[in-house]
C-alpha cells in the first residue's frame, strides 16, 4: 500500500538544480516542501540541517559528495528522524552510513530507504540494508531519457550557432 504525500513535509538537502527540481515535484504534490541549504538568500523556505531531519517525513539528499557531506546522515542523524520517515538518496552513496542505515532499518527506526546509489560500488551483496524489504535500489539512470540520450550522443565537436 503507497503514502499519500500530500501534507507531508519534504525536506530537500541542498538547493542545486536537482534540489530545486525535487521541491517543484514536491509542491506539486501538496508537500509542504523545506530546504536545508548553505546558499545565502534562497528564495525558498529553509531550515536548520537538524530541524529538517527531525521534521520531515521525506527526505531527499541532493548535495555532492565531498569531505563535508561523506557520512552526513550517520547514526545520529536517523536516530533524530522520525520512525516513519522516507530517506531518498539520489547523490551519492557515501553521503549515508551504510552500516548506521542497516541498523536503523533493522531496529525499525526507519520508515524506509530509497536510492540509485550505494556505498561501495557495485554493492556487497551480502549488505543487509541491500537486501532489506523497506530498500528500494534503482540503477543510477533517472536522469536517463529519450531527450538526455540525445543530448549526450550528439557529434563533437558541437554544431556552432550563430547569434544574431
Amino acid at each position: 500500500m503507497g503514502v499519500e504525500m500530500a501534507g507531508k513535509r519534504l525536506g530537500v538537502v541542498g538547493y542545486g538544480g536537482i534540489g530545486k527540481r525535487v521541491g517543484e515535484f514536491g509542491t506539486a504534490l501538496g508537500m509542504d516542501v523545506v530546504f536545508a541549504t548553505r546558499r545565502d538568500g534562497a528564495p525558498v523556505t529553509t531550515v536548520a540541517f537538524d530541524e529538517l531531519v527531525a521534521t520531515s517525513d521525506v527526505i531527499q539528499i541532493c548535495v555532492p559528495l565531498t569531505d563535508e557531506t561523506r557520512a552526513m546522515f550517520g547514526a545520529d542523524q536517523l536516530a533524530a528522524m522520525k520512525p516513519s520517515a522516507l530517506l531518498v538518496n539520489t547523490a551519492r552513496g557515501p553521503i549515508v552510513d551504510h552500516q548506521a542505515l542497516a541498523a536503523a532499518l533493522d531496529e525499525r527506526r526507519l520508515g524506509g530507504y530509497a536510492a540509485d546509489v550505494w556505498d561501495p560500488e557495485p554493492p556487497d551483496k551480502d549488505d543487509s540494508a541491500l537486501r532489506h524489504a523497506r530498500t528500494l535500489i534503482t540503477p543510477h539512470v533517472a536522469g536517463l531519457t529519450d531527450r538526455s540520450y540525445r543530448e549526450t550522443h550528439r557529434p563533437w565537436p558541437p554544431r556552432r550557432v550563430q547569434l544574431r
